[in-house]
């Protein structure tokens, strides 16, 4: 009897030390978006400033033709890092559109969430979540980046066709983060469209190292 009162005196000590430590864990998750932002638009957009770089030769290309065409790719692809290293430089901001609302995950994307990586949904992610509009002056490292809400573009004519001039970029949306129970792990998904036959789409996964979130994987799921 003694030692049973023991053990549960100890887990009622236990338990608000569990509590706090939780607490730690729980990221808003429009906080995170909007620190997550830069680094997503950097891995999905396409700079139209850089020379398109030769693809490999076809096999059925005669050795002289071959040899020519490695060469002949060789020297664009040393161009477009050439010129991709100047830009790193160029004082003007590329400009990006985000999608002014952020969307909701959809469900395929929490089943290939649980898939991957074995992992159970915290089912607080559906609570009462209203998906609030972008703000823009929320997202965080704007060095390199002119972001405006989608809405400033596509109210202007013939926006793809002004695709790489003044150094406008394409159009970003963005998905709400989903976690898992332990709040050790998150899916969410963005896309990236360049013009009418032009972008992709990719989900990201994210795992917390350090009390940090790190984004661990990405899938491509749709390319136009």
């Amino acid at each position: 009897m003694k030692k049973i009162i023991i053990i549960l005196i100890f887990g009622f000590l236990y338990q608000p030390s569990y509590s706090q430590n939780q607490n730690k864990y729980l990221t808003s998750n429009e906080e995170l978006i909007y620190e997550l932002l830069p680094t997503v638009v950097d891995s999905m957009y396409i700079d139209f400033r850089l020379p398109i770089p030769l693809p490999p030769p076809i096999p059925d290309l005669n050795k002289k033709d071959s040899l020519d065409y490695v060469q002949k790719m060789k020297e664009s692809w040393k161009l477009y890092y050439s010129e991709k290293e100047r830009l790193k430089n160029h004082p003007t901001k590329i400009s990006i559109g985000i999608v002014d609302t952020i969307r909701p995950l959809e469900i395929s994307h929490l089943k290939a969430f649980k898939r991957e990586l074995n992992v159970k949904i915290d089912s607080s992610n559906f609570k009462d979540k209203i998906l609030g509009p972008i703000e823009l002056e929320r997202i965080r490292c704007q060095d390199k980046f002119d972001f405006k809400l989608a809405s400033f573009y596509l109210n202007k004519d013939n926006i793809w066709q002004e695709i790489g001039e003044d150094s406008f970029m394409g159009i970003v949306s963005i998905s709400n983060i989903v976690f898992d129970k332990t709040h050790s792990y998150g899916v969410f998904t963005a896309t990236y469209g360049c013009g009418k036959l032009c972008g992709h789409c990719t989900r990201f996964y994210l795992k917390r190292v350090n009390g940090k979130w790190e984004i661990i994987r990405t899938k491509n799921y749709c390319i136009a």
